[in-house]
């Protein structure tokens, strides 16, 4: 799974994550892959998740086996197991 580094400053700075824009008050521009909710102490946020074909930003790739080692924040480890349950049910 492809991975990048969020930006030092602001939420979850300096943290692991999947990659994508800043988080914004909009609608999803393409179909979600999949969907996540995650509480913040001051908003709820709804993580729109699509998938790409080519890896975005400077970043590594992250073996799916070893996911737990990343350092990801429970908001970007909903994301990445919400995307593998969703790839399997598809697969079945």
């Amino acid at each position: 799974m492809w991975m990048v580094r969020r930006p030092t400053k602001g939420m979850l700075g300096g943290m692991a994550a999947l990659p994508g824009p800043e988080w914004q008050d909009a609608p999803p521009t393409a179909p979600a892959f999949a969907t996540v909710s995650h509480g913040f102490t001051h908003f709820t946020l709804d993580l729109h998740i699509v998938t790409g074909a080519k890896p975005v930003g400077e970043g590594w790739w992250q073996p799916i086996d070893d996911l737990a080692v990343a350092g990801l924040p429970t908001l970007y480890a909903k994301a990445a197991e919400a995307m593998l349950a969703r790839k399997k049910s598809l697969a079945a």
